[in-house]
């Protein structure tokens, strides 16, 4: 019999509960009312680009920004190289492997260099195709 008892005040427990919050509940959600630096969506301030101190810069963007970066870094790597390759090739004096080897490692600055460019050629076409033609910027 007692556990007959806990079972219906339990059940009275939980229905009270649930009443409290289905009358409670609907006051607290709306007590956002208005939005100041954002936009009311469904009872939410969803806070707008200026307000988060976010950049408001388009994903397509960044990812070209990315493209350039490594593109440049990639050009520099080949440019350090052609020079290094250079001191190598002065340097050897007169040994035939030693000329050989930066003989080789100056060709294959030149072909990263060779690279850096054409890659840098085909996103600034690809940006521009996307873009419209008019609207994109030469880096």
């Amino acid at each position: 019999m007692c556990s007959n008892h806990f079972r219906t005040f339990g059940v009275h427990l939980a229905a009270a509960l649930v009443f409290s919050a289905s009358v409670l509940l609907p006051f607290g959600v709306g007590a956002v009312a208005t939005c100041t630096n954002g936009t009311l969506m469904n009872g939410v301030c969803v806070p707008s680009g200026s307000s988060t101190g976010l950049p408001e810069t388009e994903i397509g963007q960044v990812v070209i920004n990315i493209m350039y970066w490594l593109l440049g870094m990639l050009g520099l790597l080949a440019i350090v190289m052609f020079v290094v390759s250079g001191i190598m090739y002065l340097t050897a004096g007169g040994d035939e492997k030693n000329t050989e080897h930066a003989k080789n490692n100056m060709k294959y600055a030149v072909i990263g260099v060779a690279v850096a460019l054409l890659g840098y050629t085909i996103v600034y076409t690809i940006q521009q195709v996307v873009a419209g033609g008019a609207t994109g910027t030469y880096y």
